[in-house]
């Protein structure tokens, strides 16, 4: 039982982020790795009843607010390089991905 959790809990992850990595940007696939620490936590409390100290909370705050805090800096940091944020994939004049509206061509 605990090699089938065990696989379960790590390859299933694993195999799902480096298969998630074609469809989104490099920045947030990193953000959503860093938060994996913080979500195996939860899942150990709410799943498996597992003891959360208040160091370790504290410890996914930090997790979590410097996620936030990055994103908010790369977003300035874009911004003020480039003028504006343009999404990694968007072409001007493009429907949003996902659409099926046709692309014209020029």
């Amino acid at each position: 039982m605990g090699m089938a959790l065990g696989g379960l809990l790590t390859l299933t992850p694993f195999f799902l982020y480096g298969w998630s990595t074609q469809y989104i940007e490099p920045t947030l696939s990193s953000m959503v790795s860093v938060l994996e620490i913080v979500s195996a936590a939860l899942v150990g409390y709410f799943i498996f009843s597992e003891t959360v100290s208040f160091i370790r909370i504290m410890g996914m705050g930090l997790v979590i607010a410097s996620v936030i805090f990055l994103n908010i800096k790369f977003h300035k940091d874009y911004v003020r390089k480039y003028g504006e944020y343009v999404p990694p994939g968007y072409m001007e004049g493009a429907p949003p991905s996902g659409s099926n509206e046709p692309t014209q061509h020029e």
